[in-house]
């Protein structure tokens, strides 16, 4: 994996605070949709796990073989055992889910009036399993092996090549937890995501969560998964989040460094769009960008946001892959590309003009932008929501 040095809002002071009343006036019709459904996702999780499991009872009792062990087949004291564990998990989860929609001020899967609500869309409620997943990752003692992997070549990179007081701007920040720690090295950092999802977990966790009990949790955060599983343990295995106190985390701060009054904040938007505005020329001393740029539906154009929101001496470091998140489909032998389109139209746009470029291509566009590489690192393994119980691994 590439780490590349090269030649980036003052908002909230602490962390971006989420009043949905507020959020959605704001917002578009089609983004207070997304909004509403973002949250009905949660409401709705241990509905979704609760129906996943009983299509798998309905699948095995349709096959009617006795080779299926007792835990499997209904009526048994191992099958009831099994199902105990899993309902306790579910209620473990949604727990954490309600406790988030109860701080943004809406309703909870336990509030009358969303028992009529519709269900949601598949790709809503699987949003909710990986970020249960990116939970682990970034506020379980489970995801400290890989926060080290990923998060430590970054910081090292930002106290290296930044001086202390400088502005740090954390696209694609996800949950918060590597801008958090790069603002304790004593840097005044903005973290900035897209998706709805993790905007309002990492909104709970920095500004209501601690490591007192009553402002922790337990959830399994593995549960739901169906490939390589070793044993029904593995998957209901529990992990407190969060394992550190954020509030207390952000005052962690040399004294020298306190006294500069730095800010840390989270920003909500599309990168591009906030970030290729007029007032952000210049604004930023560097981007710490981690499992980020193969987000982008067009990198050039990332890079030039980044290389124009960048101060003069400004540097962007880089940790991450290049698994294309809008990696389209490919053009057939016979095709005309009037053809490719018509079949397609029901796409994404972002899909359609995507390109997968190789890294050595990516190196040239950022010369060719204006960037100047100063270093280069790769075969750094690095995993990414990993199930370190998992078969594969």
């Amino acid at each position: 994996m590439p780490l590349e040095d090269m030649h980036q809002l003052p908002p909230e002071p602490v962390a971006l605070s989420v009043n949905l009343a507020s959020l959605a006036c704001k917002q578009s019709p089609q983004e207070a949709l997304q909004i509403e459904k973002t949250c009905a996702s949660f409401r709705q999780y241990a509905c979704f796990q609760r129906t996943a499991r009983s299509g798998q009872a309905h699948r095995i009792s349709v096959l009617a073989d006795s080779a299926f062990p007792p835990a499997l087949r209904g009526g048994t004291d191992e099958f009831a055992m099994r199902n105990r564990q899993m309902i306790d998990a579910e209620i473990r989860n949604q727990f954490f889910f309600d406790s988030v929609l109860l701080s943004m001020g809406v309703p909870n899967s336990q509030d009358p009036a969303v028992s009529g609500e519709g269900v949601v869309d598949s790709s809503y409620a699987e949003k909710v399993k990986s970020v249960l997943k990116s939970i682990a990752r970034d506020w379980t003692a489970t995801g400290a092996e890989e926060r080290s992997e990923s998060y430590g070549p970054m910081i090292e990179g930002v106290t290296k090549y930044v001086k202390r007081g400088g502005r740090v701007l954390v696209p694609g920040a996800g949950l918060g937890r590597l801008a958090l720690e790069i603002y304790q090295q004593g840097y005044e950092v903005q973290g900035n995501e897209f998706t709805y999802h993790m905007l309002f977990i990492s909104d709970f966790i920095l500004n209501r969560c601690g490591i007192a009990a009553d402002h922790s949790f337990r959830i399994s955060p593995f549960l739901g998964a169906t490939c390589n599983v070793l044993k029904v343990e593995d998957m209901t295995r529990t992990a407190i989040v969060p394992d550190i106190d954020p509030q207390a985390a952000l005052q962690k701060q040399p004294e020298e460094v306190r006294a500069l009054n730095l800010e840390f904040s989270m920003s909500a938007g599309e990168f591009c769009a906030v970030y290729g505005k007029q007032e952000e020329a210049g604004a930023w001393d560097a981007v710490a960008s981690c499992f980020f740029l193969d987000t982008a539906p067009n990198l050039v154009e990332y890079f030039r946001v980044i290389h124009r929101c960048l101060s003069e001496d400004g540097i962007l470091i880089n940790f991450g892959p290049l698994l294309y998140h809008w990696s389209g489909p490919v053009l057939r032998p016979g095709e005309t590309l009037e053809m490719y389109y018509e079949h397609n139209k029901h796409m994404d746009a972002r899909y359609m003009s995507s390109v997968d470029l190789c890294w050595d291509d990516i190196k040239q566009i950022m010369i060719n932008v204006g960037f100047e590489i100063l270093e280069e690192r790769t075969g750094i393994n690095a995993a990414y929501t990993k199930d370190e119980k998992s078969l594969m691994h």
